[in-house]
Parts: structure tokens; sequence; C-alpha cells
């Protein structure tokens, strides 16, 4: 007698169009139908429950989050059928929890929770660099000399994922630079790395890690004119201008002991509750410490 044969796992997922392109979902679902997995996509416009059962759910709607916050009521009602979904089925796993996935959504409480996961893993320091939230500029010396952030530093919007302008900075080297900026805002301390940034891509358990172009080493004293330059942009494989340009001066900087990345990748899986997430770091050029400036929700891993 021949035994029963095993339903396919369902697993639902909402991916935006474009990245359900970079990840060539098509085939990834055939791929994933001969290992006895169904790939099958959430319309959020129509109500969840009727669409499954699932047996896991992958999304990214960090694009959705954003705009619900914003007050865009199409969007508040599809973040609301799987918030609802969810919330009827407990026991379904989440890639990734919605609470954990909102907090990388601003800044300025990411950035809280990365000051409070500094840690030292035998020689070396891992930290994050002192910033401080700005919603406009009065009263800015006490803010930053508070914050413990001097020149240059590098503002960010609050708004980290949904929009184009979430990756939109600016490299500022003085106080009145802060006169034609827009607010709300983070001023993030400039480190410099020698133009070298370190993408730590967490998937489960696994890691892996990838060297990327970034910012060339700066001072106070070496500009006076804002920088403007989008995040994307200077740190793409491809990324080659001014701004990447290494200090021949410097040693070649040695790249971060693997046993560093896989504690900085469990202590920030564990403490974030997040499974599917990167994290960017950078090497200081004069010290070593290690310093995480970003942490991204399920981040483009083709050109990994």
């Amino acid at each position: 007698m021949s035994g029963i044969e095993e339903k396919p796992k369902r697993v639902g997922h909402w991916l935006s169009e474009k990245k359900a392109k970079k990840l060539n979902i098509a085939v990834l679902s055939e791929r994933l139908k001969r290992e006895g997995i169904e790939l099958v996509p959430i319309d959020l416009r129509q109500p969840v429950e009727t669409q499954g059962p699932f047996d896991l759910i992958i999304h990214k709607i960090t694009d959705l989050m954003v705009a619900a916050d914003g007050g865009d009521e199409q969007a508040a009602n599809a973040v609301g059928r799987i918030e609802t979904y969810i919330a009827t089925h407990p026991g379904i796993p989440v890639i990734d929890p919605l609470g954990a996935v909102q907090t990388l959504l601003d800044r300025s409480v990411c950035y809280q929770m990365m000051d409070d996961m500094k840690f030292k893993f035998r020689d070396t320091e891992v930290c994050s660099p002192p910033h401080v939230t700005l919603m406009d500029s009065t009263d800015l010396s006490r803010k930053l000399k508070r914050a413990g952030v001097t020149f240059p530093c590098v503002c960010k919007p609050l708004v980290a994922h949904g929009t184009k302008l979430a990756h939109q900075m600016a490299i500022v080297f003085n106080e009145a630079a802060f006169e034609t900026m827009k607010y709300p805002c983070v001023a993030q301390q400039f480190i410099s790395h020698n133009a070298v940034l370190y993408k730590i891509f967490v998937v489960g358990k696994a890691h892996f890690l990838v060297q990327r172009p970034s910012i060339k080493n700066l001072t106070a004293l070496d500009e006076k004119t804002t920088i403007f330059f989008d995040s994307h942009d200077v740190s793409k494989p491809s990324a080659s201008s001014h701004l990447n340009e290494i200090d021949q001066r410097v040693s070649t900087q040695s790249p971060p002991d693997h046993r560093v990345i896989a504690a900085v990748a469990r202590q920030f899986r564990t403490k974030m509750n997040l499974l599917l997430f990167g994290i960017d770091l950078i090497i200081e050029t004069a010290t070593r410490k290690h310093y995480i400036i970003d942490i991204n929700s399920f981040p483009g891993t083709h050109t990994m």
C-alpha cells in the first residue's frame, strides 16, 4: 500500500514588482516546487484569509508600512489585512515580524537600538557612531555637543525605507550647512573608513559578507561645501567617483575577523528579532574600531 503523498508546504509572499524581479521569483518558484514548496503570491487588495492556508509568510512590505504611516489609506488597508491574518493565525512563522520591521523604518528608533547593542569581542570594539535626531536647526550647537557629534557628520532622513528620499544624504562640515537641510533628520558622526563598506547579509543563522565601495576619508578641514549623495550610488559594486577615492597614504585595510562578523550577526539577529536583514559596517581607519552605521530589512542580495 503506497504512502499518502505529502502536501507541499505553502509559503505566502508579498514583494514589490521590483523586488520580485530581482529575486527572479518565477525561476525560484519552479525550483522550490521540486522541493515540495509552493510559493503563493499574496494579494493585499483582498482579505488574506481567503488566500491561505500558509505554512510560512515572507514579505517586504516596508514601502506599504511607510506609506501607511504617512496617511495613505490604501496602503494602511493593505497593511491592516496582513496584520489581521497574522493576529488570527499566531502560529504561522512570519519573516520578519511586522513589529521588528517597524523599528527599522525610523532611523531615530533604529539607531537608539544600535546604541544599546554595542559590545566587545576579544580586542574588537563594535558600536555605532554618535548621532542626534533633529526636528529643526534651533539650538543646534547644544544638541550636537550633547550627543557627541562633531564635524563632519552625515545627515540622513528620518525615514529609512519606502522612498527614494530615504537614501538622499548629505555630509556637512559646519553648522551653517544645517540651514539648508530637510527636517526631520538624523545627524550621524562621519567615521573615516578609507572608502570601504562591509555589508553583512543575515539569513536565519547564516550570514554572508560582501565588500563594497564607500566614501573616502574626510575631516572638518577638507571641505566647506556640503556633499550631497545617494547612498545606493556610492556603495553599489560598480561605484566609481571622487567620493570613492582610497587614501593611498593609508595602508590597505584588512577585512574584519570572520568571528567578529559572526558575533555581530548573532547579536543583532537575537536582539532585534529578525531573520532576514542587512548590516552596514565600517572599520575606522585610525583605530580599527567597528561601527554599525545602518540596518536594512530584507536587503537586495542579487549582487552577493
